[in-house]
């Protein structure tokens, strides 16, 4: 072998590390440069405590995230969001890999390197990879995981006779189901190739249970949880004392059944499923596994290329499914970080759709497909620009600024807690105020004694609320409540958290789309307090009445105007459509509910809104289409079924009446000696 050929091998096989590279590159010029939304702020604190964070427990990613912070102690959330970065440029490299071993045409070694390119590249600037690519979240660390799992199998199956490759396959999917449970769909893949591996004569009975000895030691990691519960860590959101209370924790169920959205949004699930799978793909990526599809479709050969797009399709529509059935519509909004396994399972079929279409094409037209390539990245750019659009870091300077000394603070929510977490636990805060609760619930908050702890702050949400009531006359602080001998403190945090948190303030081209979800919340948090304060006068020409009306309808208008996008963003529009019908404002009231469908046809707040609005104009039938709705969606409330009862007497269906009032009766709905249904304004 010459030199010339000896160096374009070395090029080859490096080449996977020169994507990686240069998707690493992206990532950093797009990094947070501090503390970001959701569970970032935990994820810093805890791996900075070395404590114990919420289910359902990473403990692979806090403790990588400890070394990553040693090495840069002086901005732990800087540090960590470069882990992330570096972690999800590995993950393309593997991907590259991947793709390497996929290309089955006969072509030059340059198209070759063009086919990895290319596919590396749809994948590394997929929104959503890309997304959380750029600050400190464990999908992407997942994912190097999964990629690996899947590199070995398929090195295993198709490439080779060494068993090593299984056994290797297995530990890392072990150690990926510690990082996430849900990516267990992606066993479709290797059921589809069962007849195949049982065929090969190196795999013996004995082979298998082996594999799930390896799947055990991954999960082996799990085990850091109660060792470390042991010791006592200063951050503990969840004690787990024991290997018994350890594996109830691995079985338990995540979320109650009446905190997910439900069977019936399964429809709207699957739809958004393949909406993100699009978006993500990207036209190109959607038109090569169309490519990939059509080819595979003619040939007899079931190759591997074949059982991973069977297995990517398969696994969009089954978390399609099962998503509603575990998340509630809030977590719904979020769902596209779940879909990275599926996107990993795409890269077989993107290579094959790759190949075909550089055999379509001349030598010298072949570079030229990389054009779009760098296309999509020069348009991702604008939108995954996290550094320069993070209202995270002013939300933190915020709390820091507004919260003086020696203050008790009772948060309830990701936007809240985790920055609170942060600033309290890594060292970036000088002030003495503490957190009451990690595990927030109401018997926590049910002891706290208001007339020892002045000096209070609590988040507000819509069960403390209604403890509070009974408890304080309370005082709107942003999206917090604190007691009325604080009421200059609540002056301030209300007014600053109005001038720097307007939508008008922020401008909304800036925002990147989690910086607009996680205020159009906040904003949210304001509203229902200021609500509830509403509600509270009698008479309708207090002043003060007036002003929270206002107040409470601005503040829901700017959640809306925020959220616009999403499930959650419906009931910001239902919340603003219930303010204005209770104000009289039916006409407005009414185009706000419908909006509200639009964004999710499931919208129970929506529903009541125009069920109520129907009944006052006495447009029987169509309240009882909004009925019959709400139904569907809670089909053990009792009061719906009496409600439809007192329509359908209305309406002189005396047997509909009879039985959805027997029927009503007997779900535990209230007896009622005037057949007049609800009204919810």
């Amino acid at each position: 072998m010459n030199k010339h050929n000896r160096f374009n091998n070395f090029f080859a096989s490096l080449f996977p590390l020169f994507c990686g590279l240069f998707i690493f590159i992206l990532y950093e010029l797009t990094n947070a440069k501090g503390i970001y939304w959701g569970d970032s702020g935990e994820f810093i604190t805890v791996s900075n405590s070395l404590g114990i964070g919420h289910a359902y427990g990473h403990p692979l990613f806090w403790l990588v995230g400890r070394i990553a912070i040693l090495l840069n102690p002086s901005n732990p959330a800087s540090a960590m969001n470069h882990l992330t970065a570096v972690f999800s440029s590995l993950t393309c490299i593997i991907v590259a890999m991947i793709s390497s071993q996929f290309i089955t045409v006969h072509i030059s070694k340059l198209s070759r390197l063009i086919i990895i390119f290319i596919v590396t590249v749809i994948y590394g600037t997929a929104s959503t990879v890309w997304t959380y690519a750029t600050f400190t979240e464990v999908y992407n660390f997942q994912a190097f995981f999964i990629a690996l799992s899947i590199y070995f199998f398929n090195a295993y199956l198709d490439r080779g006779e060494k068993i090593s490759h299984l056994y290797a396959s297995a530990y890392f999917f072990g150690i990926a189901l510690t990082l996430g449970y849900y990516i267990v769909v992606i066993l479709i893949f290797p059921i589809l190739t069962l007849k195949r591996l049982l065929s090969r004569p190196s795999f013996i009975k004995r082979d298998f249970f082996l594999c799930l000895l390896f799947v055990f030691l991954g999960l082996s990691i799990f085990a850091y949880l109660p060792i470390r519960s042991a010791l006592s860590p200063i951050l503990a959101r969840y004690d787990i004392h024991s290997f018994k209370t350890f594996f109830n924790y691995l079985t338990r169920a995540k979320y109650k059944s009446q905190d997910s959205a439900g069977s019936y949004a399964i429809g709207i699930s699957i739809v958004q499923t393949f909406k993100i799978i699009i978006l993500n793909l990207g036209i190109p990526g959607i038109l090569l596994s169309i490519i990939a599809g059509w080819k595979l479709l003619k040939s007899k050969n079931k190759s591997s290329i074949y059982q991973l797009l069977l297995a990517a399709l398969l696994c969009t529509i089954l978390f399609g499914i099962l998503i509603p059935m575990n998340l509630n519509f809030k977590q719904m909004v979020n769902m596209d970080a779940y879909f990275v396994p599926c996107l990993i399972l795409f890269i077989a079929p993107l290579t094959a759709g790759t190949g075909q279409l550089i055999l379509l094409l001349k030598n010298w037209m072949r570079p030229f497909i990389l054009i779009p390539v760098f296309l999509l990245i020069i348009l991702h750019i604008p939108h995954m620009d996290i550094s320069k659009k993070n209202t995270s870091e002013v939300f933190s300077s915020y709390l820091l600024s507004n919260i003086p000394d020696h203050y008790l603070i009772y948060p309830v929510s990701d936007e809240i807690a985790y920055h609170l977490f942060y600033l309290i636990f890594t060292g970036n805060n000088d002030k003495d105020f503490s957190i009451l609760g990690f595990k927030n619930n109401v018997d926590d908050f049910n002891k706290i004694n208001f007339s020892k702890n002045d000096h209070i702050l609590i988040e507000i949400q819509v069960p403390y609320l209604n403890t509070l009531l009974s408890k304080l006359n309370y005082q709107i602080a942003g999206p917090f409540l604190t007691s009325p001998k604080d009421s200059s403190i609540s002056r301030r945090l209300d007014d600053e958290f109005c001038r720097q948190f307007s939508p008008e303030k922020l401008v909304l081209n800036n925002l990147s789309r989690i910086d607009r979800l996680s205020l159009a919340r906040l904003w949210s948090k304001r509203g229902i307090a200021c609500l509830y304060r509403y509600r509270q006068f009698v008479m309708d020409k207090n002043p003060l009445k007036t002003h929270y009306y206002q107040e409470s309808l601005k503040s829901f208008q700017y959640a809306f105007q925020l959220d616009d996008f999403t499930f959650e963003g419906a009931l910001h529009a239902s919340n603003t459509a219930y303010v204005l019908a209770t104000g009289g404002f039916y006409k407005q009231a009414s185009q706000l509910a419908k909006q509200a469908l639009t964004l999710n046809a499931n919208a129970i707040e929506a529903h009541r809104i125009l069920y109520t609005l129907a009944y006052k104009q006495k447009s029987y039938t169509k309240a009882l289409q909004h009925l019959h709705q709400l139904s569907k969606y809670d089909p053990r409330k009792g009061d719906i079924f009496i409600d439809m009862s007192c329509l359908y007497t209305i309406l002189n269906q005396k047997e509909k009446a009879r039985q959805c009032y027997l029927k009503g009766i007997r779900l535990g709905g209230k007896p009622r000696q005037k057949l007049q249904p609800r009204q919810f304004f």
